[in-house]
């Protein structure tokens, strides 16, 4: 007796990935749905928390730069230096790594 699969074709074909240009990935992670509006929102609520405890433990620091004649936006813009540039990588690097959306 033979096996069902002998001398048949095959009917399903493996999946296939097809790269795309960054343009159009990006279009598809910028694209608003419900994933990614609530990774959006949980990355923001990360970069703020990360800026407040970098504040709270630098409150002395900042202190005595007030003191030593700084002014608060001359603060406010070291502190978003030190955000900005790590909050821009974890975004690349997401972006980058994430699997392409499914249809693509």
């Amino acid at each position: 007796m033979s096996s069902p699969l002998i001398g048949r074709a095959s009917t399903t074909s493996a999946p296939t990935t097809r790269l795309c240009a960054p343009q159009e990935r990006l279009r598809h992670v910028l694209e608003p749905n419900g994933f990614n509006t609530l990774f959006l929102g949980l990355g923001a609520v990360g970069v703020a928390s990360i800026m407040a405890i970098s504040v709270l433990e630098r409150r002395r620091e900042i202190r005595l730069r007030r003191v030593l004649g700084a002014a608060k936006g001359q603060i406010r813009i070291q502190v978003l230096a030190e955000v900005i540039p790590l909050a821009l990588a974890g975004g690349l690097v997401g972006s980058s790594s994430a699997p392409p959306p499914p249809g693509i």
